[in-house]
């Protein structure tokens, strides 16, 4: 028999026990920890740099818009900067055979020049940058960008350079 003084509730919540709460924590870090590691690996795969990317410019002078960008042979364009590389660029001595990539970063100044050489990544024969940076210094004139308003300003250039064995 039901008495008058009992209370029934609807829908109340169930208590969980300490051991189901441990259970669903180390769950969850153990998933968090799952999601976190194939991030860090996935970024990892997939941060070289892009097959096929041939140029990229970026201005040293980033409060001002370029008009005008620098120009490989004072009114070539990039095109042609490629095709002479691949006239002038000579094997290192005795490395003929290596196929070797090396990437670097210049900068073409107000006075038409190359400086601020740096090399961003290189095979462990020091002779494949030597190549480059030397062929580079020796590269005909560059026409310097400028603004809108005829100012010269210096300009960042990164090149990747290829060396493919004869086959």
């Amino acid at each position: 028999m039901k008495d008058e003084n009992d209370v029934y509730f609807l829908g109340g919540e169930k208590k969980k026990s300490s051991a189901g709460k441990r259970k669903y924590i180390v769950a969850s870090l153990v998933i968090l920890i799952l999601l976190v590691a194939g991030g860090a690996w996935y970024l990892s795969e997939n941060t070289e740099e892009p097959e096929g990317e041939m140029l990229q410019t970026v201005s040293i002078h980033p409060d001002s818009e370029i008009a005008r960008q620098a120009r490989f042979d004072k009114d070539k364009d990039m095109i042609a900067l490629y095709q002479w590389l691949g006239q002038n660029l000579k094997y290192p001595e005795g490395l003929e055979e290596v196929e070797a990539r090396v990437i670097v970063r210049f900068v073409v100044d107000t006075d038409s020049t190359l400086c601020d050489f740096e090399v961003l990544k290189a095979p462990k024969e020091k002779a494949f940058e030597r190549a480059v940076i030397d062929l580079l210094k020796k590269s005909p004139k560059w026409a310097p960008a400028e603004l809108a308003d005829g100012t010269k300003v210096r300009t960042q250039f990164t090149l990747p350079v290829s060396f493919q064995p004869k086959k």
